[in-house]
């Protein structure tokens, strides 16, 4: 089957059909935006305590915990609260209102809140920043704090034990500028002695915890302050309702179901279209195509080259009488029966007159060319008029092998259905009078048969 004649089956025959699931389509993506309100969205661009990303996959790592912390519910509700916004459900809002992008492989990241109100959202957008630096220092920013504090209360503690020991030696040096016993002296200047050597440890400890102290300020001295690098501006340009894609998405999925369901109607119930295609179909010859469905009164077009070659297929036959079989719709052919006879016994008339003409040729035409036999038997017996009527089964002769016999033409639409043609084929096993060929007409419409009716 050629590609052509596919689109003809299932386009042409069932555009309507299509249009129908196209249209379908198209309002039902219109009618799921009637809804839809008209939403603002304001963006921000923002930067975490974070050092530049080496790589892609850096840059990817910081996004997602800037999206994390952006879309959490409870961010959300301080971050509402902190604008003075009511009305507006948290987690309603985190899940389909706030997004987060990148820009690049950079460490910055634009964070973007949809609202109705175009002033809301700017408010909000810039509220959540603030929010998400917050919840971000307080994770990385908690833990040095935390470990300062530590060290400080050791710190304060090593000083007090120091202190301590320190004015325990000033008390035993005055007690042993004050003895004169030999033994008390040397018992006093042994517990200085060892006061003296604990005091330079807990000195020694307090520097180690100074150090430290002062490595992690300095570490976090030099750790990149999170900011809001652009602040949101109240939007003054409402987003797309997505109206448009969806409704060109909705016609091509309605495009495509149109034609599965025309392609499953033809796969049950097949239509031929195009006389070729019917000419193929009962392996005859196509005679000639009417421009209308033929009706009495109305001229018919193209009888004349119809007529002749009805004419020459019956002679070749050897048969004198046609008659016509109507196919699919109710047509009445008797109309055009009599026009196609009259325009027969015209054309044998007009032959009949010129065949003395055309016999002294043909006598002495050469034995081998192929047409001289059949040139003969057309200038003997062409001027007889051919027989052209409506078929009538009860009426139809049993001699269609004779001269006198009768063969079949089948008046048939241009456009029929598979299964209207069974009718014909029964007609031909039981009947088994040859068939000379088709005649085929344009199928009217369904209304133009309704306004003639």
């Amino acid at each position: 089957m050629e590609l052509n004649e596919v689109f003809r089956r299932i386009l042409g025959e069932h555009w309507r059909l299509i249009v129908f699931f196209v249209t379908f389509g198209i309002g039902v993506a219109a009618v799921l935006h009637v809804t839809d309100l008209r939403m603002y969205t304001a963006d921000a661009r923002v930067v975490l305590d974070t050092q530049d990303p080496q790589s892609r996959a850096e840059s990817t790592a910081i996004i997602d915990t800037a999206r994390a912390i952006a879309t959490s519910p409870a961010e959300v509700r301080d971050a509402l609260n902190a604008a003075h916004v009511s009305g507006r459900d948290p987690v309603q809002v985190a899940e389909h209102r706030v997004s987060v992008r990148g820009l690049g492989s950079s460490g910055l990241f634009q964070l973007s809140v949809s609202d109705r109100d175009p002033q809301t959202a700017a408010a909000i957008v810039n509220a959540l920043a603030a929010q998400v630096i917050r919840a971000r220092l307080s994770v990385t920013q908690g833990q040095a704090r935390q470990i300062l504090i530590d060290l400080g209360r050791q710190i304060d503690d090593l000083n007090a034990r120091i202190s301590y020991s320190d004015a325990r030696i000033d008390s035993l040096n005055e007690r042993i500028a004050g003895a004169s016993d030999p033994e008390t002296l040397s018992s006093l200047r042994r517990e200085r002695d060892d006061a003296s050597r604990l005091s330079d440890f807990l000195g020694q400890q307090r520097a180690a915890l100074e150090a430290q102290r002062t490595s992690v300020l300095s570490t976090d001295s030099v750790r990149p302050k999170p900011t809001i690098i652009s602040r949101a501006d109240p939007p003054t340009r409402a987003d797309s309702s997505g109206v448009v894609p969806d409704v060109i998405l909705g016609a091509l999925l309605g495009l495509i179901l149109g034609v599965g369901v025309a392609g499953v109607i033809e796969a049950f119930r097949p239509t031929l279209v195009g006389a070729e295609a019917l000419a193929r179909e009962f392996r005859t010859p196509l005679l000639g195509t009417l421009a209308s469905q033929p009706v009495e009164g109305e001229a018919v077009q193209d009888a004349t080259a119809i007529a002749m070659r009805l004419r020459l297929a019956a002679e070749a036959a050897s048969l004198r009488g046609v008659g016509l079989v109507p196919i699919g719709p109710h047509v009445n052919v008797q109309f055009l029966a009599e026009r196609l006879e009259a325009v027969s016994s015209q054309e044998a008339s007009a032959f009949a007159a010129a065949e003395p003409a055309l016999v002294e040729p043909l006598e002495t035409a050469p034995a081998g060319w192929r047409g001289a036999s059949a040139a003969r038997t057309l200038t003997g017996s062409g001027h007889l008029p051919v027989r052209i009527r409506p078929f009538e089964l009860q009426n139809a002769s049993l001699s269609n092998g004779s001269r006198t016999g009768t063969g079949l033409v089948l008046v048939v639409p241009s456009t029929v259905k598979k299964t209207e043609l069974a009718e014909a084929g029964h007609l031909l096993t039981v009947s088994r009078l040859p068939l000379l060929g088709l005649i085929t007409y344009a199928r009217p419409r369904t209304l133009r048969r309704s306004l003639r009716a």
